[in-house]
């Protein structure tokens, strides 16, 4: 409890701080090893990826070592049941809101963070599956966590990771619930009308299992 306590203070402090991702992000190179260096760097200053956690069914890493808690206090998206009506920015400056579930049978709901080694590690995952669903009727979205605080580092990650699809930039009271989650990654499939289907996915994965996920959900559905 006592390096939690230490953990969560430091991570706080970061967070509060603004990340100050952007350095790293900016100056990595294109590779997938490039995409965590920033994350790297979080280590390096005292933030902590794998935290100890208490005796609520996680192991002493922390969702398994495939994630980070968050510091928030009230109802995050894992937690609920429909994403909340927004509107807000995708990462290229374009008007986003929830009408951009109509169009796809199923959306998969990637939370992330420039901050987060193992976010940072599966967005190649998930640009695989955007390509390989895309014309199955199947999207794929992100929700960039820290787009706030740390818009460079944000851009600098999906350009350097050739990220086709949509990264939403929070706000309001789509921001607050994504600061409430529990862990990160934390991945949600949601169908037309926003409904989140099935269970979260916290932590993370690869494109075998986000294609299993879609393929039980899209079965369910029929």
């Amino acid at each position: 409890m006592k390096k939690l306590l230490v953990t969560g203070i430091a991570g706080m402090m970061f967070l509060l701080a603004g990340c100050n991702a952007g350095g790293s992000a900016q100056s990595a190179g294109g590779s997938q090893e490039s995409l965590v260096a920033n994350a790297d760097d979080v280590k390096k200053a005292g933030g902590s990826i794998d935290t100890n956690m208490d005796s609520k069914g996680m192991d002493d890493k922390g969702m398994d070592g495939k994630g980070m808690e968050s510091m928030g206090t009230g109802q995050g998206l894992s937690d609920m049941k429909k994403i909340p009506e927004f509107k807000a920015k995708t990462s290229d400056g374009k008007d986003v809101s929830n009408d951009i579930f109509k169009d796809s049978k199923l959306t998969l709901v990637n939370v992330w963070g420039s901050w987060c080694h193992p976010c940072v590690e599966e967005l190649p995952e998930l640009q695989k599956v955007y390509e390989k669903m895309k014309d199955k009727g199947v999207n794929v979205v992100g929700i960039a966590q820290d787009s706030s605080s740390s818009p460079d580092a944000v851009k600098d990650i999906i350009k350097k990771g050739g990220l086709t699809y949509t990264n939403i930039f929070p706000e309001g009271k789509l921001l607050d619930a994504v600061m409430n989650n529990q862990a990160f990654p934390l991945t949600l499939l949601v169908d037309s009308e926003g409904n989140v289907v099935g269970e979260p996915l916290k932590g993370g994965s690869d494109e075998a299992h986000f294609t299993e996920m879609i393929e039980k959900a899209l079965a369910d559905m029929k």
